[in-house]
């Protein structure tokens, strides 16, 4: 019994670490962030990041909990190259469709964010 608490608490520990390292990169990039970046520029950050953990989270389709269910399943061992490239293929995909989608709006969207159309596009 004793074992098997210190297996829950040792994964439970990592897998905490793995959801508060993004944050813990932030709070790390904090000095970098205030030297480069005018004050007012936080909001646009903060507006961009909630905005593309939206896409990750619609776009996604919970594709890495699929892949890890399926990949390490004995009945599909044989079949994980596959798997991987069939995965590999969707995301691929996903991408060029979403620059596709999003490309000719690239200057309205930099307008409407920036107030200012980029000089890259």
């Amino acid at each position: 019994m004793l074992s098997d608490l210190k297996k829950i608490f040792s994964q439970s520990l990592i897998y905490g670490l793995g959801t508060m390292a993004p944050k813990l990169a932030g709070l790390i990039l904090i000095p970098l962030y205030t030297k480069h970046f005018p004050l007012g520029d936080f909001g646009v950050i903060g507006l961009l990041d909630s905005v593309s953990q939206i896409f990750i989270g619609i776009l996604g389709f919970s594709f890495y909990q699929g892949f890890f269910r399926w990949y390490f399943e004995k009945s599909v061992l044989d079949r994980r190259a596959s798997l991987f490239y069939t995965l590999l293929v969707v995301h691929l995909l996903i991408a060029v469709l979403s620059v596709i989608v999003i490309w000719p709006s690239a200057e309205w969207i930099s307008q409407q964010v920036f107030g200012k159309v980029s000089i890259l596009m």
